[in-house]
């Protein structure tokens, strides 16, 4: 797939937002497939799916190398992102283990508010739009 950062320079600012912006992109097409679940029994699978999705796309995202001046807005939109893919993780195991659902998730949604507006503000600085939560 992409080779970008695996070595060599950084890239440029067009090739980050082309690159970073390719991967948020098939991360949105994967995601629109996930059905919200129809009862709460559903939604340790629900969230799985997405921590399916998201994981390897925050891999990748994390493989490309910034220019120098965007480095540190950069990484830190992708950790933003990988904490958000943690806040998932945390939230299936806890429903998994016997969690009240409807709880999980409402607490889940209340960290992730922050962590989407950081990122959000990142993905703008940088022009890399298909970044942007929707």
């Amino acid at each position: 797939m992409l080779l970008a950062g695996c070595g060599g320079s950084p890239l440029s600012p067009s090739e980050l937002r082309d690159q970073a912006g390719q991967i948020c992109r098939q991360m949105v097409q994967q995601s629109s497939t996930i059905r919200r679940p129809k009862a709460p029994s559903g939604t340790a699978a629900f969230l799985n799916q997405g921590i399916a999705v998201l994981k390897p796309g925050v891999e990748q995202l994390r493989s490309l190398d910034p220019p120098n001046a965007d480095a540190d807005t950069y990484h830190r939109a992708v950790q933003s992102l990988s904490d958000q893919v943690a806040n998932l993780e945390q939230t299936e195991r806890e429903v998994r283990r016997g969690g009240d659902p409807v709880s999980a998730v409402q607490s889940l949604q209340q960290r992730l508010t922050p962590l989407q507006t950081q990122a959000d503000s990142d993905w703008r600085t940088l022009g890399i739009s298909a970044c942007v939560s929707r």
